[in-house]
């Protein structure tokens, strides 16, 4: 299964499984933290049902790193990645597979697939600075895929960075990989 696929599915489950149990409040619209938190845990559902990834473990905000425990840290810096996919208490230089997928996530509500939908300066400097975590991510951890999700008030969007040249610290495009199903975007608006 596909990096995307996963995704689909765990944003698909857990949107589902929150449409059964919480009429008053929509997952999509809360936090960052708690649709992380959902979505991680519907990706740990969905990956434990799959061969190849057995032994890989599902951590959202997991800031560790390798047997030590040393703090997880991207251009020398401390950092919490939203959601990864792993082998927990691996670095790459353990295992090459260790590091499988890293997620950021982002909620901005007037997000419509362009970069200069970002009104707020403070979303959009987050923006960017999700991004280049990402890139990060791929060339110093070599993570395998980084996506990031971005969810505005009537709908999500999963954004998969292009494959790059290993430590490449260039800020690529990003490419629109998942459009929600439908009810995504009917059933979650405000």
């Amino acid at each position: 299964m596909t990096p995307i696929k996963l995704i689909q599915q765990a944003i698909e489950d857990a949107v589902r499984k929150d449409d059964q149990s919480s009429p008053h409040k929509k997952l999509l619209t809360t936090s960052e933290r708690n649709i992380a938190f959902h979505i991680g845990s519907a990706l740990e559902q969905v990956i434990s049902e799959i061969d190849e990834f057995k032994r890989y473990q599902v951590d959202v905000e997991y800031n560790r790193q390798g047997e030590n425990d040393d703090p997880k840290k991207l251009n020398s810096k401390r950092v919490i990645p939203d959601i990864v996919i792993h082998k927990r208490g691996l670095t790459h230089e353990d295992d090459n597979d260790a590091n499988y997928l890293w997620i950021e996530i982002k909620m901005i509500w007037n997000f419509n697939g362009k970069r200069d939908s970002i009104t707020n300066a403070e979303k959009r400097k987050g923006f960017y600075k999700d991004k280049y975590k990402l890139v990060l991510a791929r060339s110093e951890k070599q993570y395998k895929h980084a996506a990031f999700l971005i969810f505005n008030r009537r709908s999500a969007s999963c954004h998969s960075l292009k494959p790059l040249p290993l430590n490449s610290t260039r800020l690529p495009h990003t490419k629109s990989v998942y459009e929600p199903a439908s009810f995504l975007a009917s059933k979650y608006s405000q």
